[in-house]
């Protein structure tokens, strides 16, 4: 008995694994064996979407792993002294340290 989804894997668009597993002992005298085989498909654009996720994970981790060097960019541009008078200003309708909008 074959089953299939109605439709061929599209190469373009899609992975697809091949499973085999044999079912039962088969009947040696002969060398026939029952054999099943599950295709499993999967949408490329997915695989892509993972694969970028971890390239932003990595740049994330790595951030944190260089922090003085980020730290020292803004400090330097002067951007946390900004931050800290602009909500040392508002201080009424400030929330945490931030602005509130």
């Amino acid at each position: 008995v074959r089953r299939t989804r109605g439709a061929p894997i599209h190469e373009a668009t899609e992975r697809s694994l091949d499973v085999r597993r044999t079912i039962g002992s088969g009947d040696p005298v002969r060398g026939r064996t029952s054999e099943l085989v599950a295709t499993f498909a999967f949408d490329r654009r997915y695989e892509d979407e993972l694969r970028r996720a971890g390239e932003i994970r990595d740049l994330y981790g790595n951030l944190g792993k260089d922090h003085e060097r980020v730290y020292s960019a803004v400090t330097s541009s002067g951007a946390a002294s900004s931050m800290v008078s602009d909500s040392s200003d508002q201080s009424a309708a400030s929330c945490g340290g931030w602005r509130q909008m």
